[in-house]
């Protein structure tokens, strides 16, 4: 009876492939039962399959169930000495034989994105002979493509967490400098402005001194929203028109250039007292008269009958809020990461970008279920890495469109300034 609910449980769990059972002995005088475990193998494969495939599971919790399967059979194989090492040998060697379609899958898949990196690559240079921007993706696609071929050497090796790490640096680095190149980009088109690309100009320095002395310009997707729902509800006293806070929020996101980012999140400093790796930009002369520009922009986006009372309006009351003069310098924010993400995600209609992003932070800290532990130990594992790197192929896909995207937008402007 117990039996019976133990293994309708197991239904219930979705393990349907394992049954335990009663077995009476034939070869003891004395009636005596043994437990039996049953494994039904074509169901077995069949949840193999289907566990490793499902996008409602995220990677750690497959990793978890990977680990728990894993873990107790390496100990207990450790103790062995020498034994040990042909029980691995034959186990790795058993994996690759069950799992060698899904490891050509897999190397397939990395070709297709780096096909897809030297063909936007090729693009971009043609882009920066005409328009002569320093884009900050050129310089990343020489460390993508190498990325993706130590991607692809790893794995041949069952080195799949590392492998994810590898993505996850990836990730971010593509979305910087797609960050980088959109706010200078839209800043040019629509300015006919040089300013510096914000993926150059990021520096460990300048983080530290943020970290030490303002930790308030670390700008995160959090701070962000308060400081655009704070200027919503001061300017919604003026203009009882205008949107909720949500298209508010969305609508100052699509339009902003660089020098609309500086004004709405930066701080004034004291420019003198500033080591070098700190970015600082006079206030009056290269920040206000174009952000003053984008939020007539955005006054127009939001369908109000006078965007350039608006646009006064905005600087009027940022500077009011922050308390800044227009003889003051100002120095940008830190963008953390999950606003670099969001910001690409929403710019360029992207999917699934952070969620990746959050998911393989598993990988980055110290927890037992993403140790490497030894490779080619679980189908499951290779398995999962196969539905994650096609994931992440039609990820760099959408990335790719999008950035170009960036470029076909036409310039308000007939000449080029530097900042």
């Amino acid at each position: 009876m117990f039996l019976t609910e133990v293994n309708k449980r197991l239904d219930e769990l979705g393990i349907s492939w394992l049954r335990f059972s009663l077995q009476s002995s034939k070869f003891m005088k004395k009636k005596s039962y043994g437990l039996k475990i049953l494994v039904k193998w074509d169901k077995f494969i069949e949840f193999v399959e289907s566990f490793s495939s499902d996008p409602s599971i995220q990677v750690w919790e497959k990793y978890q169930y990977i680990s728990s399967s894993r873990l107790p059979v390496l100990v207990k194989m450790l103790p062995r000495g020498e034994e040990q090492y042909e029980y691995f040998k034959r186990a790795q060697n058993r994996v690759r034989m069950l799992c060698s379609q899904d490891i050509e899958v897999i190397e397939n898949k990395l070709s297709e994105i780096r096909t897809m990196l030297n063909a936007m690559q090729k693009k971009l240079w043609r882009i920066s002979k005409k328009e002569e921007l320093p884009l900050a993706m050129l310089a990343y696609l020489l460390e993508a493509r190498v990325v993706i071929e130590t991607i692809r050497q790893i794995a041949k090796e069952g080195l799949f967490p590392s492998c994810y790490r590898e993505l996850r640096k990836f990730l971010e680095n593509f979305s910087w400098a797609f960050f980088g190149d959109y706010l200078l980009t839209k800043a040019y088109k629509r300015h006919g402005l040089l300013y510096h690309n914000y993926a150059f100009i990021a520096s460990k320095g300048w983080y530290e001194w943020i970290r030490k002395n303002n930790n308030e310009l670390i700008l995160n997707t959090t701070t962000a929203r308060k400081k655009i729902d704070n200027l919503h509800k001061k300017l919604k006293q003026t203009y009882s028109s205008l949107p909720g806070k949500d298209k508010f929020w969305s609508t100052f996101m699509s339009e902003i250039t660089f020098p609309s980012f500086i004004f709405l999140f930066g701080e004034e400093v004291n420019g003198e007292t500033l080591p070098m790796e700190v970015p600082r930009y006079p206030l009056s002369e290269e920040i206000v008269q174009y952000a003053l520009k984008d939020f007539e922009n955005i006054g127009e986006s939001l369908g109000l009958p006078n965007p350039e009372a608006f646009g006064e309006g905005v600087v009027k009351t940022v500077m009011e809020v922050n308390k800044t003069s227009k003889s003051a310098f100002i120095v940008p924010p830190y963008p953390a990461n999950d606003l670099v993400l969001m910001l690409v995600e929403k710019w360029g209609d992207i999917t699934k970008l952070n969620k990746k992003y959050e998911e393989y932070s598993t990988f980055v800290h110290s927890y037992i279920d993403s140790w490497v532990v030894l490779p080619f130990s679980s189908v499951m594992e290779v398995k999962v890495f196969k539905k994650e790197i096609a994931d992440i192929k039609n990820l760099v896909k959408e990335l790719c469109r999008a950035y170009l995207n960036i470029f076909k937008a036409k310039s308000q402007h007939s000449s080029k300034k530097k900042v």
